[in-house]
């Protein structure tokens, strides 16, 4: 019994649905795109994700993280100085609706010569010699840590309290097996 409610904790914390990342983006020139979140622990390359983005076209990208603690999130939109063009940014954390970022609230970190808001697009203009311009953004991130931690102990606790009514249940029964009534 007591397995089982380990296995059913586990499952309720790690398998469930990704938080998924989303948005369009144009580049001047073939690259890589890579994300990073900071969960309180700093960027690191195990919280991050890539994609490769084709030139002169839209390219829609989508990325799944697994920690949905959100602090920072860092944009890193190219492995090479060029023009890139970034619209739709949107997180949807798992059991939550989709919250679209505000683009405005990018704001160059690094090797970036230029970048300005466009009505529903962030151009980007990086120094031409970068290997790894960086973007960060601003904006709050609070709303993400709110419904996700509550429905995982929600989850956690139903769970045990399940199993716990269950096991009370079987004793009853068994009980009554023992010494059945005349």
């Amino acid at each position: 019994m007591v397995l089982l409610v380990i296995f059913l904790c586990y499952r309720q914390i790690y398998l469930q649905e990704p938080m998924k990342v989303q948005f369009t983006m144009w580049s001047s020139n073939d690259t890589v795109v890579q994300l990073f979140i900071d969960s309180g622990d700093g960027f690191s390359m195990k919280k991050s994700g890539t994609a490769e983005i084709v030139a002169n076209k839209w390219n829609q990208v989508r990325m799944n993280f697994r920690d949905e603690n959100i602090e920072k999130l860092r944009f890193d939109p190219g492995a090479t100085g060029g023009t890139y063009k970034i619209k739709d940014v949107s997180i949807k954390p798992r059991f939550e609706k989709i919250m679209r970022l505000d683009l405005s609230k990018f704001a160059g970190h690094r090797d970036i010569k230029s970048i300005e808001y466009k009505s529903d697009t962030l151009d980007v203009v990086t120094i031409s010699k970068t290997k790894d311009p960086v973007l960060i953004y601003h904006g709050s991130m609070n709303r993400l840590l709110t419904m996700n931690n509550v429905l995982v102990v929600v989850g956690m606790v139903s769970t045990i309290l399940l199993i716990m009514l269950l096991t009370i249940w079987d004793s009853f029964v068994f009980t009554r097996q023992q010494n059945p009534q005349r």
